[in-house]
Parts: structure tokens; sequence; C-alpha cells
């Protein structure tokens, strides 16, 4: 496999990477303030860019409606969502739910967790995924050559070792006080539940790429460890646990690249 270095500039590898806050581990600038424009990516001799806005906590229509003309003529990355389990799940009541996951043969349900049907997991909303599908729709209508969407950052293991940090941030303050919880003394999903919802929604967005023909980049293989969970060269501060560090961007950066340049490689081999 080519070192990402590697591939050459040409018109059919340009690609845009555009995304929410996983971006910025790649090298995205999260303190951007000018308007929606395109920021070279810093992998040599490549011709890639990152599609930039003012972080704001999320993207807005705004940003991605900027995105399609963009696309004409280029491959699209798309690095979407990642946090949903984190977000609807870190804060949790007891008893927990649990469900089989395929990937895991043998694995043992979480002790004294409420059994849910693994279809019933998927269907929740923090799933739904059908924006995506609509953005892919609108990225070919609008010329692009391939979209590609983004496996998100594995779980890392010891999240839970984050408390002190998670009570005193005002979001888990204001989600624990959405959902009637009291931050001080609540539980939070065990990791390996953790870890099984974040496989639902790599599963999700996957289902996602199939049904719009885009490509799926599942994360890459060496970032996980023999437990499924983040490596710790890839974990950041404990306070930033539900993002990776810059050597995972990196890492994610370079198999991107190498997406890219597979696209690139099928639409000039010979017809048979």
């Amino acid at each position: 496999m080519p070192d990402a270095t590697e591939i050459l500039h040409t018109p059919e590898t340009e690609f845009v990477i555009a995304g929410d806050s996983h971006i910025f581990a790649m090298g995205a600038s999260q303190a951007y303030v000018g308007p929606i424009s395109l920021m070279a990516v810093d992998v040599p001799r490549c011709q890639g860019y990152f599609l930039m806005a003012r972080w704001q906590g999320g993207r807005g229509p705004t940003y991605w409606d900027a995105l399609v003309p963009l696309s004409r003529g280029r491959i699209v990355v798309l690095v979407v969502m990642g946090n949903q389990h984190f977000a609807h799940y870190l804060l949790a009541r007891k008893p927990f739910f649990d469900f089989v996951d395929p990937t895991e043969p043998g694995h043992v349900l979480y002790p004294g967790a409420v059994v849910m049907p693994r279809r019933m997991v998927k269907a929740l909303p923090m799933f739904d995924t059908r924006w995506v599908r609509d953005l892919v729709q609108r990225l070919r209508a609008g010329g692009c050559r391939e979209v590609i969407v983004v496996g998100t950052p594995p779980v890392r293991s010891d999240f839970g070792a984050a408390r002190e940090n998670i009570i005193k941030d005002p979001f888990w303050r204001k989600r624990a006080s959405s959902m009637g919880i009291d931050i001080a003394s609540c539980g939070f999903t065990p990791a390996p539940i953790m870890k099984r919802l974040w496989g639902v929604l790599q599963e999700s967005l996957a289902d996602v790429a199939g049904e719009t023909r885009a490509r799926f980049l599942s994360v890459p293989g060496e970032a996980i460890d023999e437990h499924g969970f983040r490596k710790a060269e890839y974990c950041g501060p404990l306070w930033n646990f539900a993002h990776a560090n810059d050597a995972y961007g990196r890492l994610v950066l370079e198999h991107i690249v190498r997406a890219v340049g597979r696209v690139a490689d099928e639409a000039s081999a010979p017809v048979s």
C-alpha cells in the first residue's frame, strides 16, 4: 500500500473533506473565523481541502449548502456524526440496557442490564442518517465525482474517569437537567455497552453509504485495541474523551488519501 505522500496530484484526486468536529484532529482549524471556504490539507503532493466555517458547536444548512457547488468534479469525504452515543447515553439511569453485537461472538451482556433487540437499538432516533442520505444525493446531483463516508473514532475505555470534568461541564449539566437526572450522582453507561452503541453508529453510516452508492471508509484497524476500544496512543486529554488526538487524525487523514487514490485508480482503469 503506498504512503499517502506518494499519491500525485491529478484532477482525479482532488477532494474536499467536510464534516463535524472530528475533522479538527485531522488538521482543520477549530479557531477558524472567516467565511465558508476551502483550506488545503497538510499532506504533501495531494490536492485536498477542508471545507471551513466558523465552528459553533455543529454545522448548519449554510455549511452543507456551500459544499454542493464546491463538490463539482471532486471527491467528497464526509466526516459526519460520531458522538451521538455519548450525547444521548453517557448519563444513564439504572438499569442499563444492552444488546447482542454479532461482531463480538461470545460476548457477555452487562450484568443486570435490560436486554433489547439490536434492531430496536438501531432504530433509535440518534442513529437516524436520513439527512446524510439526502446530502449524498444532493452532492451527486451537483456533479461530484464520488462520495466517501468516513467512520468515526472508537470509544476510549476509560471515559468514566472523566467524572469530575463531566459534572462541572455546562454542556453535561444542561443535558442532565433536560433528562431530569442529578448529574452529581448519576451513573455512566458502561464502556462495553458504549462501545456497542458506537458499533451500531458505524453500521448506520455504512448502511447509508450503501444505500446511496457511496463508499464507507471504516476506522483503520490499527487504531483499535484487542478489546475493540481506541488504542491509548490515539487518545488525547481525558476531558476530551469524545474526540481522538492529532495522531489519530493524521492516521485517518492518510487513510482517506489512500482511499481517494483507489477511487482515482478505478476511474482510470481500462474497461475490460
